[in-house]
């Protein structure tokens, strides 16, 4: 099966993605701000079972899903509280390193999106590289969520390295300046994935 997700970074985007990991389904993370047009034709393209998304997107979902007319499950994160939900950890299944686990879509800038599809081994030899062989990420790391998760280097070096070390990641309340600042110093940030102009605005506070 295919789950898409269509929501802004939140602790529920991660969860969604680990479902899909625990049920070995392939994910489609999607720019949630993509317009109507790009969202339907990514639908079209990867043809989704499930589709996960928030109150702030449900209203581009709901008018993609009509233009494509695909029978897509629909779950709104929004109408979930974490705290409600209490399980014991689970192992990941055993996953074969040549199936697909993500398909992550180009920008289109020189046209459509492309689907880039990436394998448990292309994820697998990034974590381990960072994990094992040089150890950016330990259990005592604890990464800044910052970047959109439906780019891989977010996604792979914000979220899934950082919990495969048994580190933590930590989703800011806002991308204001002050916000961000307040999480580093509150959560003692030692791991940041993140592009110039974040740590200029950053210098300027």
């Amino acid at each position: 099966s295919k789950i898409a997700i269509f929501a802004e970074n939140r602790l529920e985007w991660v969860y969604a993605f680990y479902a899909g990991f625990m049920t070995k389904s392939i994910l489609v993370p999607i720019d949630f701000m993509l317009p109507v047009d790009d969202l339907s034709y990514i639908l079209s393209d990867s043809k989704p079972e499930v589709i996960f998304y928030s109150n702030e997107t449900k209203e581009k979902v709901e008018e993609a899903i009509v233009s494509t007319e695909l029978s897509i499950t629909q779950i709104n994160i929004d109408e979930f509280n974490l705290e409600d939900f209490k399980t014991d950890t689970e192992t990941l299944p055993e996953l074969d390193t040549e199936d697909t686990a993500v398909i992550m879509y180009t920008s289109g800038t020189t046209g459509k999106p492309k689907g880039v599809m990436l394998s448990y081994g292309n994820i697998l030899s990034n974590i381990n590289g960072v994990t094992e062989f040089v150890k950016i990420y330990t259990e005592t790391t604890k990464t800044l969520v910052l970047l959109p998760l439906h780019h891989i280097l977010p996604l792979a070096g914000s979220v899934l390295a950082t919990l495969h070390a048994k580190g933590a990641a930590v989703f800011t309340p806002s991308l204001n300046s002050e916000d961000v600042v307040a999480t580093l110093e509150k959560h003692k940030i030692n791991n940041i994935i993140a592009v110039p102009r974040f740590y200029s605005l950053i210098r300027k506070s």
